[in-house]
C-alpha cells in the first residue's frame, strides 16, 4: 500500500513540475524577445522622456585589425576584427572589407589593394578604418557641460582612494601579525 501511494505521489509531483516548467518558460520570454543581457542593448526611454529627447548624429569610426589567417584545404581565409563592436569577419581572396580588396592570404599576413596601391598587413596590424554616422537620442538636459582645460578629480574618486588606502593599511597590519 505504501509503495502504491509513493508511486502516485511521485507521478503527481512530476505532472505538477511539468506545468510549472511550462509557465516558467513564459516568464523568461522577455529574455528572448529583448535580451537584457546583451552588450548591445539599448535602454528604453519612458514616453515622457522620448518627447524631450533630441536626435543627434554621431560619427562612429570602425577600426579593422587582422587577427589571424587559416587554410581549409586550398582555400585561405583571413579573420578581421572590427575593434569597436568586436565582430569578426572571415574573408578570402577577392572579397572586400573596409574599402580594401583582399588579394592574397599567407600564414602571417595578407596582401590587399586600395585603389591603385597594394599593401601587406601582418597579423595584429590595422587593415583600415571606416566612418559611419549613427543617429542617437540625447536628453536635452544631459548635454555635457564644457569643462576647463584642467582635469578635475571627481568627488567619488577621492572617497575610493581613501577606502583603498585604509584597506591596504589593514592588510599590512594583518600580515605583520
Amino acid at each position: 500500500m505504501n509503495k502504491v501511494l509513493l508511486v502516485l505521489l511521485i507521478t503527481l509531483a512530476l505532472f505538477a513540475s511539468e506545468e510549472e516548467k511550462a509557465s516558467s518558460l513564459e516568464d523568461y520570454s522577455v529574455i528572448y524577445k529583448k535580451n537584457i543581457f546583451s552588450k548591445n542593448r539599448i535602454p528604453d526611454l519612458p514616453p515622457e522622456q522620448t518627447e524631450e529627447a533630441e536626435k543627434k548624429v554621431r560619427r562612429v569610426i570602425s577600426v579593422y585589425v587582422l587577427k589571424g589567417t587559416a587554410f581549409s584545404g586550398s582555400k585561405p581565409s583571413a579573420f578581421i576584427e572590427e575593434e569597436v563592436s568586436g565582430k569578426v569577419y572571415i574573408v578570402g581572396p577577392g572579397e572586400e572589407i573596409a574599402g580594401r580588396e583582399i588579394l592574397n592570404v599567407s600564414k602571417d599576413a595578407i596582401v590587399c589593394r586600395e585603389g591603385d596601391s597594394e599593401s601587406e598587413v601582418k597579423i595584429g596590424g590595422e587593415l583600415g578604418r571606416s566612418e559611419t554616422e549613427k543617429t542617437v537620442f540625447v536628453q536635452q538636459d544631459s548635454e555635457p557641460a564644457e569643462q576647463d582645460d584642467e582635469k578635475t578629480e571627481p568627488a567619488g574618486d577621492s572617497d575610493k582612494s581613501e577606502i583603498l588606502k585604509k584597506l591596504i593599511e589593514r592588510r599590512k597590519r594583518q600580515l605583520d601579525k
